[in-house]
């Protein structure tokens, strides 16, 4: 029997908008591995955690970008949620890191 990884799962797709501006999701294995170090760390407050993160997900540029619009705290907790559900594919649903309600 084969198995075949088709090409939907090779390309990105993950994509988050806020506003009229739409920022790419890095959800490469080699980014989202970071990514769970780095939820594993001890030591390092929630604030610097999220933080990191998005930094990592969306990049530098857009996370300087994203970090300049002062976001009211539920829309940032929001972001940092929608960001954890596109790199995991929604598996984290139920789990630490429930899906978003609703859009930015």
């Amino acid at each position: 029997m084969m198995y075949t990884l088709n090409q939907q799962f090779l390309e990105p797709k993950a994509e988050i908008r806020i506003g009229e501006k739409i920022y790419p999701i890095d959800d490469r294995t080699s980014t989202v591995k970071k990514v769970m170090r780095l939820t594993r760390q001890q030591g390092k407050d929630t604030e610097q955690q999220m933080e990191e993160v998005l930094r990592l997900v969306l990049g530098e540029t857009a996370y300087e970008e994203i970090e300049q619009m002062d976001l009211p705290f539920g829309a940032y907790l929001q972001l940092f949620e929608m960001a954890v559900d596109a790199i995991t594919g929604g598996k984290e649903q139920g789990g630490r890191f429930p899906k978003p309600a609703a859009s930015v």
